[in-house]
């Protein structure tokens, strides 16, 4: 059967329940769609990794919807609320695909959560980031903080507060074939933000990391830092409505230090990142698009 998609936010439906539920001809159809956007994009002999980040109300970022309770369930054995838990969220996600075009496949998922308009969060207390609302939201005084004290803590002003975004879920795809040759595609992700990051000028990254992970990073040759120098957690909203927090994930802060971006945008065979994953250099490269409202793909970087 085929499917039709548009593209572009400007021809997306309102987000519902079903924007989670995508049939499986509809994500072949989306993810072909993605695989043609940037095919069309590049050289047509390119067979490398490439990126593409979608708006909310794109009709493509359902792609995006349906992966995250799909993994969630696959990794955790239970389920979750998708719709109701990102609600709050929806209007100011991204999606950031990396796609293996040399097999035709979407292999990782990013949702980018930007933050609220000042004014907004005038009225709703929240920035929008939820790893930050999470902690000024909180009931439990283990796991709050208020948002004065977290800017205090990172020396943040409204403007820095602005320029930040958060990295809400990571969704490893299972459409791609695992052989010898296969890219790096996790990292690769992480390369794609980071070229945001430069190209749109952030501040900092926000994001929860399982904590081997988290407490791994300097050593990787990064910079990071734990919210407030403590482990704050991931939480989970529970059917009677109480929260219960992971305890595997903490919340950290990645700055948009020089060092920090060339780990991920500057080849550099003498750095952690690279001879941990044994990357092979000439193979690094990563075109990294943006989808306009109108359906143009615009390059940030490679």
């Amino acid at each position: 059967m085929s499917v039709d998609v548009k593209t572009g936010a400007g021809s997306g439906s309102p987000i519902g329940p079903e924007s989670y539920a995508a049939t499986p001809e509809e994500m072949d159809a989306m993810e072909a769609s993605v695989v043609g956007i940037l095919r069309n994009s590049l050289s047509q002999d390119y067979e490398g990794v490439a990126a593409l980040i979608v708006e909310s109300e794109d009709p493509l970022a359902n792609f995006g919807r349906t992966s995250e309770p799909i993994a969630f369930l696959r990794e955790r054995g239970e389920e979750y609320d998708f719709y109701k838990g990102m609600r709050p969220y929806e209007e100011k996600s991204s999606f950031l695909y990396t796609v293996d075009l040399a097999q035709g496949r979407i292999a990782h998922i990013k949702r980018l959560v930007f933050p609220n308009d000042p004014s907004e969060r005038q009225i709703t207390g929240l920035t929008g980031i939820d790893v930050i609302d999470d902690r000024v939201s909180s009931t439990d005084p283990d796991e709050h903080v208020g948002l004065e004290d977290i800017m205090r803590f990172f020396k943040m002003s409204e403007d820095d507060l602005q320029r930040s975004f958060c990295v809400s879920t990571n969704v490893t795809t299972s459409r791609v074939e695992a052989e010898a040759n296969t890219p790096p595609h996790i990292f690769l992700s992480y390369k794609a933000t980071f070229l945001l990051f430069k190209a749109k000028n952030y501040d900092r990254i926000f994001a929860y990391l399982n904590v081997a992970a988290a407490h791994s990073l300097g050593g990787l040759g990064l910079e990071s830092q734990l919210l407030q120098d403590k482990e704050f957690h991931l939480p989970i909203p529970q059917d009677d409505g109480s929260v219960a927090y992971d305890n595997d994930y903490v919340a950290v802060c990645l700055p948009g230090s020089k060092q920090n971006i060339e780990a991920f945008t500057v080849p550099n065979r003498e750095h952690p990142l690279y001879k941990l994953l044994n990357l092979d250099l000439p193979g690094y490269s990563l075109p990294t698009y943006s989808l306009t409202r109108e359906g143009e793909s615009v390059l940030l970087g490679s």
